[in-house]
């Protein structure tokens, strides 16, 4: 992990206190020593520098100080098919590390019903998942996730959003010849901007759809494409997993 995340409770008259479970899991990721500087950030606040005073079994106390606002976070909108939970947690770490600002969970077709059960759409659970991401990227602001139990209402939900007129929307298919990427490229290309930015490399707003392991159906494609305003495309003749097919489009839309 590369960042301490620092709840705001944790942190009073500018020294932060960790205690329990949170002290164990920074004592064996961090290994800090008494005088160790670790780069930190407060949840949803500042990012800066902890200088470690204190260690104990079940408690770090850390004298910290805020120097810099976060990234502010990617224009983007990704919609996932909801599938195991070890893969949306990896979606989770992703979206977080690299700054989504909105994830999509929606069941499909091919998500199998037990998913919306699962542990890790439990607001604690997946709350965790996406402070890893945030650890990760060296960010403080969570992605807002929202889960839909039909496709219907994800892409009625999507429309109403901010990010539905995005000039960039791709659907992610993994089958052969599934379209051109690129004139999309080179829509990508006319939205550059010549001028100077505080934070470099922030494109244009995109929005992508990744279907389940067992991918989009049909009529699911044909409602992103017709109704969603979605460019189908394909990543190659080799099937991928939901994530790396997720991270493959997103790193080609910064």
């Amino acid at each position: 992990m590369n960042l301490l995340l620092i709840y705001p409770h944790e942190i009073e008259n500018g020294c932060a206190r960790i205690n329990g479970d949170r002290a164990r899991w920074v004592l064996e990721t961090f290994r800090p020593k008494i005088g160790d500087k670790l780069v930190c950030g407060v949840l949803n606040g500042q990012i800066g520098e902890a200088l470690i005073s204190y260690t104990a079994a079940e408690e770090i106390v850390a004298h910290v100080s805020l120097t810099r606002d976060p990234h502010p976070r990617l224009p983007a909108e990704i919609i996932v098919g909801l599938s195991r939970p070890q893969t949306m947690k990896k979606v989770l770490h992703f979206a977080a590390s690299v700054g989504i600002e909105t994830v999509r969970l929606v069941r499909c077709e091919g998500s199998e019903k037990s998913y919306l059960d699962s542990h890790l759409l439990r607001d604690d659970d997946m709350a965790a998942e996406l402070d890893l991401g945030l650890c990760q990227g060296v960010e403080t602001v969570r992605p807002n996730v929202i889960i839909h139990q039909t496709f219907a209402g994800c892409v009625q939900g999507f429309l109403s959003g901010s990010l539905a007129t995005a000039a960039v929307k791709w659907v992610g298919d993994t089958s052969p010849a599934a379209g051109d990427v690129s004139p999309i490229l080179r829509s990508l290309g006319e939205a550059d901007s010549t001028e100077p930015s505080p934070f470099p490399h922030v494109p244009p707003p995109f929005a992508i759809a990744v279907g389940p392991e067992k991918g989009f159906s049909g009529q699911e494609l044909a409602t992103l494409v017709d109704c969603g305003g979605f460019k189908r495309i394909t990543l190659g003749a080799r099937q991928l997993r939901v994530e790396f097919a997720l991270a493959a489009l997103v790193g080609r839309c910064l």
